[in-house]
């Protein structure tokens, strides 16, 4: 009967200790495997950086490749800006997050007066750099003959960008409509920044809206959620045949 009282105790403090303390060799594993997921995610990254940074004297496929350039050098950047001068600065815009220009977006159209209406709120959308990139390389890979062979017919500037390029590329203006339709129907920030009269909310602020109205009534947001999904499954449906010869036509080839 004396061993009990000892005993209660101690089994306590082990419990406290497995789930409230991590031991010394717990922590060491911890950190090892935090340290190799580093290495594999900024691995290639900061490898591609050492890439570019060496000169044209480095051999890169040496079989023992240094990670260290032996004589930096920014040449290889400028020789980038120099063959693509427009399309680099188009390629730089990709790396910054929306959030980062949203409050510039919002001093711009408030300046144009289109504060709180839906055509400020559609105007920062409506040309995507990565979909001028595709529009670029799709209409780059026009054959040249097929302008020429307008032009002797008598066709004007406007005539072959309207009545003969399109339809050429009319898989990758499928892919560009997707994309911005989706992206501008499901964007919620910019809109519940851009408009404060609820009348003119677009569709996924009205849905936080609906939530937080009729929060008892889950049926009311399962409808608005569906009528959110239905608009985005029907146009995929109406273009998907275009898609995929889409992507083709607008994929960087070296």
């Amino acid at each position: 009967m004396s061993d009990r009282p000892a005993t209660a105790p101690a089994k306590a403090r082990r419990r406290r200790r497995a789930f409230g303390q991590t031991s010394t060799g717990e922590k060491v594993w911890r950190y090892a495997l935090l340290m190799l997921m580093l290495l594999v995610v900024l691995g290639p990254f900061l490898w591609q950086l050492s890439t570019s940074l060496k000169g044209l004297g480095e051999d890169i496929y040496t079989r023992d490749p240094q990670f260290l350039p032996k004589e930096p050098t920014l040449e290889n950047y400028v020789n980038v800006m120099r063959a693509i001068p427009v399309l680099g600065v188009l390629l730089a815009t990709l790396i910054l997050p929306g959030e980062a220009t949203i409050i510039a977006q919002l001093v711009t159209v408030r300046s144009l007066g289109l504060a709180d209406t839906l055509l400020g709120v559609a105007l920062p959308g409506m040309i995507a750099t990565l979909n001028v990139l595709l529009m670029f390389n799709a209409f780059r890979q026009l054959p040249e003959e097929i302008d020429q062979a307008a032009i002797i017919d008598g066709a004007t500037s406007w005539q072959r960008l309207w009545l003969i390029s399109p339809p050429a590329v009319r898989g990758t203006i499928a892919v560009v409509a997707i994309f911005s339709f989706i992206g501008a129907w499901d964007d919620f920030l910019w809109p519940l920044i851009a408009l404060t009269t609820p009348d003119r909310f677009t569709l996924t602020v009205g849905l936080q809206y609906l939530a937080g109205t009729f929060s008892n009534d889950p049926r009311m947001v399962a409808a608005g959620v569906m009528i959110a999904f239905v608009p985005i499954a029907v146009l995929f449906a109406a273009l998907q045949r275009h898609f995929f010869k889409g992507v083709e036509e607008g994929g960087v080839k070296g």
